[in-house]
């Protein structure tokens, strides 16, 4: 039997572990996102200024090293993404509203 008949299968399986992890990774970019939202949404509703945490996530990825190819196989997107993610206007727009009534006292009604 040669070599190549007897290699295939490992690459084969090589190949098809490489395949999920790049799925998995993504789906789990996607639901870390979502939690890095709804993380900001609650920090805004205790009384912290929504505004620092980019400047978190920035600092974090400088830290971590973050790489164009981390943020492919990784399962957390890395913390510029992160950062972008918060600053987007709808998102921090949404997060002041809320901060600046949980500063007035009013409390945010039905949040959770």
């Amino acid at each position: 039997m040669s070599f190549y008949r007897r290699a295939r299968p490992a690459f084969n399986a090589l190949l098809l572990r490489f395949a999920v992890q790049i799925i998995l990774g993504f789906l789990g970019s996607q639901m870390e996102m979502e939690a890095d939202y709804i993380g900001l949404l609650l920090m805004v509703s205790a009384g912290y200024d929504p505004r620092i945490a980019p400047r978190l996530y920035e600092k974090m990825g400088k830290v971590a090293g973050d790489s164009t190819l981390k943020d492919y196989l990784s399962t957390h997107p890395s913390g510029k993404k992160r950062a972008q993610l918060l600053t987007q206007a709808q998102v921090m727009e949404e997060a002041l509203t809320l901060y600046r009534e949980a500063r007035a006292g009013r409390g945010i009604e039905g949040f959770l």
